[in-house]
This record gives C-alpha cells, sequence and structure tokens, in this order.
C-alpha cells in the first residue's frame, strides 16, 4: 500500500512540475543572491573576486599564520593608499572610490576568516576563563535552586566540551559559501510548500475529486490506508531534503570556492561544539533539517485529515504560521515565557544555530544540550502529529462533495436567473469567502499603521523648522536664505565661551543645513521644482526603506488572502461538477467567464481598500496634502519620473498598480485552478508563485 501511495506521489504530474518550479527557483535564486545581486549592488565584494582571491591563498604553500600575516599587510597598504588620495588636492574618482573600498572589505573579510583559524585556542581559552569567572560568580549571587542546578549543569557541560575542544587544529577555509548554505530561508520555504502541496495532492485533492471513495470500508482499512499515506510523505520528505541541499551545495560550488570538506567544522564555524569535519557537519545539518520539515509535513497532514474544507485548512494553516512567528519574535529570551520561544518550530528548523555553538535548554534545572534535544523533540511531534492524523483519517466519514448543497445558509437562497447575482452568492455564501474577507479585515486592521514617522532627532527638527521657512517653489532665495543660516551658525559656533550643550545645538544646527543643501542642489538641477519636506509623499511613493518593507510584509498577508478568495471563486463548479454546463454556446460560456471575472475584481476591490487606502488615508492626514500637485521629480528618490507627472497623479499610477496585481494573481489562480482541478492545490501553487519571490524581496 505504501508503494501505491509513493506510486501516486511520483506519478503526479503536477506536483513534478511544481517540484521543479520550486527546484529552479532555488538555483536562481543561490545564483542571483550570491553572484549577480552582489555585482549589481556593488555593496560588497563580488563573488569572482573573493573566488579569486581565496584561491590564491590556497595555492599558497605558507601556513595560516603567514597568510594572515600577508592579507594583513595587504590591508594596510589600502588604507593608506585611500588615505593618501583623499587626502590629495585633486580628489579621486568615484569608480576609484568603490573599488578601493571593495577590494579594503575583500581583505577585511579574508582577514576575519583567518584570524579565526590562528585564533582558535585563544578563543577556547577565553570560553573557559568565562567559564571560571561564571562559576565563581554563582558562589555570590542571590539564585534560586533550580536557576542554581541548571546554571551549574551548563557551565560544567560548556567547560567539558570546549576543553574537549582545545586540541582541534582548524585549516583556513573559504567560508562564504557554507555560510550562505546554512539557513537559508528561501530554501526551507521551497521545501515547505512542496510538501504541503504534496499533503494537499495526496488528501484533500482525493477527497475533493472522489477518489478517496473505496477507504470508506472500515476503520482498520481506513487506518491502514492513512498510515500508507504518511509513509509515502515521509519518504517524500526524506528526498526533498537531500535534493534540495544537493542543489543549493553544487550551486553555491559553482559560485564559491569549496575545499577539502575533510577539514574540521571549526574552519568555519570555531564555537561548534563537536569534534567532526565539513562533510559531517553538512550530513548532520541535512538529518537536523529533514526531521524538522518531517515534523511540518505531520502537521500540514493532521489538519488536513481534521478538517475538510479548504477555508478551514487555510486558517488553520495561516493561524499555526502565524502564531508561530508571533511567539518566536515578541518573547524574549530572559522572559518567564521563554520555552515557547525556545521550543518553537521556528527555533527547531535553525539546524546552522545548533551546530555553530554549544546551546543549552533548561529543563527542571538540569541543562539539555539543544543539538540532542530539539532532533528529539521533532521526531516525536512527528510521530505524534502523524499518530492523530491517521485516527482522525480512519475515524472520518467522508461525505459526498455534492451533499454540501444543502447547507443552512443554502436552504434559504431562491430561484433566479442573473449569472452575475448567481456566481456573487456561490463564491461569498458557498465557498464562505464572507468568513475570508472578515478575518482578512481584522488582519488589515491590526497592520494599519500610517507610513513614515515624524522626525526625533535634533537634527531633524531644525530640518523641519528651517523647511517650513523655505517650502514651496524653488528659487534663489531658498538659497540665500540657507546660505546666511549657515554663516550665523558658523559665527555662533566659533564665539568664545560656547557651552557643550551648545555646540551640540549648533551642530545638528548645521547638519540640517547641510541637508538642505544637498536637497536644493538637486532641485536646482530641475525646472520648476518643489522645495518639499513631507517624509508621508517619501513613504507612499515608495522613498522610504523601512515602509517598503512593512509594504512587502503586508503584501504578504493580503496576497494569501486574494489567493484564497479568487480560488475558491472558480473551484466550486469544478467540485459540483457545474463547469460542465457553460459547454453550451459561445455566447454562455463568455457570460460565464465574464462574470467570474466581475466577482474576482469586487473582491480584489474589497481587498485593495482593507489593506491599502487606511494606511494611505492616515498618512496623508498626518503628514498632509500641501503641495501634492507639484512635479513628482520634486522628491529626489522620483529623479527618472517621465514628463511633469504630479505628486498626486504618482500616488494615483503607484497604487493603481497594486490594484492591478491584484487582478493578475486572479487571472493567475483562474488557470491555475481551471488546470490544476483541485483548490487546495491551486492555493499552494499561487502563493508558492507569490509569496516566495516577497521573501527573497525583504531578504534583499
Amino acid at each position: 500500500m505504501v508503494k501505491n501511495e509513493w506510486i501516486k506521489l511520483c506519478g503526479n504530474r503536477t506536483l513534478l512540475l511544481f517540484m521543479i518550479l520550486m527546484l529552479l527557483f532555488n538555483g536562481l535564486y543561490y545564483k542571483w543572491s550570491l553572484d549577480v545581486h552582489a555585482d549589481i549592488q556593488n555593496q560588497e565584494p563580488s563573488a569572482s573576486a573573493y573566488r579569486q582571491f581565496t584561491g590564491e591563498l590556497l595555492t599558497l604553500s605558507a601556513s595560516d599564520e603567514e597568510k594572515l600575516r600577508f592579507v594583513s599587510d595587504s590591508l594596510t597598504e589600502m588604507s593608506e593608499i585611500m588615505e593618501r588620495q583623499l587626502r590629495s588636492e585633486m580628489g579621486m574618482i568615484h569608480n576609484n572610490d568603490a573599488e578601493s573600498h571593495l577590494l579594503s572589505a575583500l581583505y577585511q573579510e579574508i582577514e576575519d576568516e583567518l584570524s579565526r583559524v590562528t585564533g582558535y585556542r585563544d578563543q577556547i581559552d577565553t570560553i573557559l576563563q568565562n567559564v571560571d569567572v561564571q562559576m565563581r560568580r554563582l558562589e555570590f549571587g542571590n539564585y534560586g535552586a533550580l536557576e542554581r542546578h541548571f546554571l551549574e549543569s551548563r557551565l560544567t557541560k560548556t567547560r567539558e566540551i570546549y576543553g574537549g575542544l582545545a586540541d582541534v587544529e582548524p585549516v583556513f577555509y573559504p567560508s562564504r559559501g557554507i555560510r550562505a548554505l546554512v539557513d537559508d530561508p528561501v530554501t526551507d520555504c521551497c521545501c515547505l510548500f512542496i510538501l504541503l502541496f504534496a499533503v494537499f495532492q495526496l488528501l484533500t485533492a482525493e477527497r475533493q475529486n472522489e477518489l478517496i471513495i473505496l477507504s470508506k470500508t472500515t476503520r482498520r482499512g481506513r487506518g491502514a490506508h492513512g498510515t500508507a499515506k504518511a509513509a509515502a510523505l515521509a519518504i517524500l520528505c526524506a528526498v526533498v531534503t537531500v535534493v534540495m541541499i544537493a542543489e543549493s551545495i553544487l550551486v553555491i560550488g559553482s559560485i564559491y570556492p569549496f575545499a577539502s570538506l575533510m577539514h574540521p567544522a571549526q574552519s568555519v564555524f570555531p564555537y561548534c561544539a563537536l569534534r567532526i569535519s565539513l562533510l559531517g557537519y553538512l550530513c548532520i545539518y541535512t538529518l537536523i533539517k529533514m526531521l524538522f520539515y518531517l515534523m511540518c509535513t505531520a502537521v500540514f497532514y493532521v489538519i488536513c485529515c481534521l478538517f475538510r474544507k479548504v477555508v478551514f485548512v487555510f486558517f488553520m494553516l495561516a493561524g499555526t504560521v502565524g502564531l508561530t512567528v508571533f511567539l518566536y519574535l515578541s518573547i524574549s529570551e530572559v522572559s518567564w515565557l521563554a520555552p515557547l520561544k525556545t521550543m518553537n518550530p521556528i527555533a527547531f528548523g535553525q539546524a546552522g544555530a545548533l551546530l555553530e555553538r554549544f546551546q543549552c535548554a533548561n529543563v527542571f534545572g538540569l541543562a539539555v544540550n539543544k543539538l540532542v534535544l530539539y532532533p528529539c523533540l521533532c521526531a516525536a511531534l512527528a510521530l505524534a502529529f502523524f499518530a492523530a492524523g491517521i485516527r482522525a483519517f480512519a475515524l472520518a466519514y467522508e461525505k459526498h462533495a455534492v451533499s454540501d448543497r444543502f447547507s443552512f445558509l443554502e436552504k434559504k437562497k431562491k430561484g433566479h436567473v442573473g449569472i452575475l447575482r448567481h456566481e456573487c452568492y456561490k463564491a461569498l455564501v458557498a465557498q464562505r469567502i464572507l468568513i475570508v474577507l472578515a478575518v482578512a479585515g481584522i488582519f488589515a486592521y491590526a497592520l494599519n499603521t500610517p507610513f513614515g514617522e515624524k522626525r526625533m532627532s535634533l537634527s531633524e527638527l531644525f530640518y523641519n523648522q528651517y523647511s517650513e521657512e523655505v517650502k514651496g517653489a524653488y528659487t534663489d532665495k531658498t538659497d540665500e536664505f540657507i546660505r546666511q543660516n549657515q554663516e550665523i551658525v558658523t559665527a555662533w559656533m566659533r564665539e568664545p565661551g560656547v557651552e557643550e550643550w551648545q555646540q551640540i545645538t549648533y551642530r545638528a544646527m548645521s547638519e540640517a543645513l547641510t541637508q538642505m543643501s544637498q536637497y536644493t542642489q538637486y532641485l536646482a538641477a530641475h525646472e520648476n521644482s518643489y522645495y518639499i519636506y513631507n517624509e508621508g509623499f517619501t513613504a507612499v511613493t515608495g522613498g522610504n526603506e523601512g515602509v517598503n518593507r512593512q509594504n512587502i510584509m503586508v503584501s504578504m498577508v493580503l496576497y494569501a488572502f486574494a489567493a484564497v478568495c479568487f480560488v475558491l471563486t472558480m473551484s466550486i463548479d469544478d467540485q459540483h461538477g457545474e463547469n460542465r454546463l457553460i459547454h453550451s454556446t459561445v455566447k454562455g460560456r463568455n457570460a460565464y467567464i465574464r462574470s467570474k471575472v466581475l466577482v474576482g475584481m469586487l473582491i480584489a476591490a474589497v481587498l485593495f481598500g482593507m489593506f491599502w487606502l487606511p494606511p494611505l488615508k492616515g498618512t496623508l492626514r498626518i503628514w498632509g496634502t500641501e503641495f501634492m500637485f507639484a512635479p513628482a521629480y520634486s522628491l529626489e528618490h522620483l529623479d527618472g519620473v517621465w514628463g511633469s507627472i504630479s505628486i498626486f497623479a504618482y500616488i494615483c499610477l503607484r497604487y493603481l498598480g497594486k490594484y492591478m496585481m491584484l487582478l493578475g494573481i486572479m487571472i493567475v489562480s483562474y488557470l491555475i485552478e481551471h488546470k490544476v482541478k483541485s483548490s487546495v492545490a491551486a492555493i499552494v501553487w499561487v502563493c508558492a508563485i507569490v509569496e516566495i519571490p516577497l521573501v527573497v524581496m525583504l531578504l534583499n
């Protein structure tokens, strides 16, 4: 029976296509983020420069101490060159400046890697000395019995472990590649989406398509059937983990040099508490990740066994993920609720952090190594969740999909022939999209924070005060005002007997005027521009990086609800067999498609109004709308805006684009659901297509 379920998974073309797309995305993401993106942004030494320099170091027949001296001398020489260039009368070209800084950063990075290796024994000695200091402090500290026992146990184990690693001899190893591999959130998202899709295809999709009717025999037979499905998912979990990590290693290995993996793990992670090689490190890392993914698969499995309706499955999954993230991010490590943070699925998934250093959990006053505790907990929880899911599967009574039409709400409906009204009823009531929109409204209200914040530092307060005097159309009087105030502030700073607090105030004034001068230099290059000080305009037009990150997180929530609503709008016809009725005439099919699109546009408008309009309204209410019809290029970050388009028109176009994005998700949802014929599978497809790129944007 397990073989049959495994054949189902391997023969599912939709699942295989989804897996291939996730693998391609993961590989392209590594290539882009580690190689292409670094070269485009020019903010860190490129992969080619790192690969070339570390390759030269690896070929040198010298000790690590000699390599460190060579790199340190190169860094000192580069610093002297940069200092001479800065002091030169002619200055230096911007490109040369950037190249010098990048080369200096590369030397600094390699020097840090070599220092970790050559100073390993000193680091171990420092750890042991700190342990002795902490042990002495315990004698005078006011601790409870359990707390004292935990601290003593942790310090004793720390001394034993790191004392036994003092004789390890790490060797220089280019560590940028292996560090990029460890605990990458995009790889985790790809793996979890694949496993979630597999669970949906094996359980919910079969139930929706009535392929599971034969399992309705006896409780014992359904239990065996559920066990076979769980075993097939466990095998798939192992395969996906190995394939995904192997692909990541291959892609990263083509970008960064991988030397011999037989070096000690301390060559890259000096505080690793295991006497293993880098190859052993990767094997243990893969095993811990596999157990973590298995536990998540078991959670998906039990949720899909307990709930039949797609809406409830979505709510349970979203609620579980949201609660997990909230507990992990909001609870302090020293709080009495700390177990909810440390014993958290997100903490379980950080295999790299478990391996990089020795960490203990407080279990009734006993210090237990998290590297042992967390994998055991993952395995135990996976078995418990699978057992609960199998029991729920065995006890479940499968109803015919068409029988749902006898629900309480549907008994109250009256006959009518309006197709648009009928489609609205099917989507909003029969598919319970009204419930989804209500929950989305709660999330929208919680995320409704005006964009941008008032300036708080002293220089920013002066910037605001001075800007009030010159705001409006830019003229020569603006520069004259700035110049006069700069002269006044300079004279005040040169007066004898100026106290320290006055110097701080004058420096803040000078910084504000300097910032204003830089802004006016930009405005002088643009005709008919306006001097505008309005952080609200900057925020709603995409010029505030913090607000942009906030927008990405809001978009992730919004698009998840949008995917559910759009897929449910289309899927009810496939579930009830009503899509056969549209194969009549071209006119009938056009009316059907038009009504579906109109319903989707209505849902998109509701979601758009809930998530995007309240923050926009609050921001403009706080910061005001003065000069909204000024040219958009008056804002520095909109230098490339075409023509003389106003700020108001640019905001309208930007928010029109947000609405069009929702319509694009609607079209993609309709097409995918029509192809896969399963609402839950379509939701996973759409969420993977939309959410994973947003995760990449948030990380970069």
